[in-house]
């Protein structure tokens, strides 16, 4: 993921994603571009730096019925969120549904 953020690649997705939020297609292959690199501390500072979860979040609301957008934003928001717990609690998080997560 170094080479992504040296190349700037992640400004570059999210922007898309604003520019072009009617999409359904850009929304969910940004946002699983987004998921799939989310794995490390320096991706999601640049991810938080450029809005990317409002990007997701964006993406979600308005795309209520696209079951892609749903998942992969869905998945974004969820790396973030486990990050952030403790390793027994997010074991348990990683079997819950998604969307009770971002709703806790």
């Amino acid at each position: 993921t170094w080479g992504i953020l040296n190349a700037g690649a992640i400004p570059l997705v999210i922007d898309a994603m604003f520019t072009f939020p009617f999409n359904a297609t850009l929304q969910h292959l940004a946002s699983a571009a987004l998921m799939s690199i989310s794995d490390t501390e320096s991706t999601r500072s640049t991810i938080i730096k450029y809005n990317g979860i409002g990007a997701a979040v964006s993406a979600m609301i308005r795309h209520a019925e696209e079951p892609k957008v749903q998942d992969f934003a869905c998945e974004l928001l969820r790396n973030f969120f486990l990050n952030d717990m403790a390793p027994a609690d997010a074991a348990l998080a990683r079997e819950a549904d998604c969307y009770r997560i971002i709703d806790q």
